[in-house]
């Protein structure tokens, strides 16, 4: 009788889990278009551009205590 509610919790816990992960993707993918006057990290000259700066150095350790903004 033990098992029997112990694996219904478990299906409880997953389902739950799967249906916050449906939910959460969505929002964890939503970004705003970037400025035309701004280049791009993730494109080639944004990446040469880190690549040939002073600041390259910092990027790393700060990149660890990035917090994204509550809208």
């Amino acid at each position: 009788m033990l098992t029997i509610a112990r694996r219904q919790s478990k299906i409880i816990v997953l389902l739950t889990a799967l249906g916050l992960t449906l939910i959460a993707k969505p929002l964890a993918s939503q970004t705003l278009p970037l400025p035309e006057h701004l280049v791009p990290l993730i494109s080639a000259e944004g990446q040469r551009l880190l690549r040939d700066s002073e600041a390259l150095a910092d990027y790393v350790p700060l990149t660890s205590q990035f917090v994204t903004q509550v809208n």
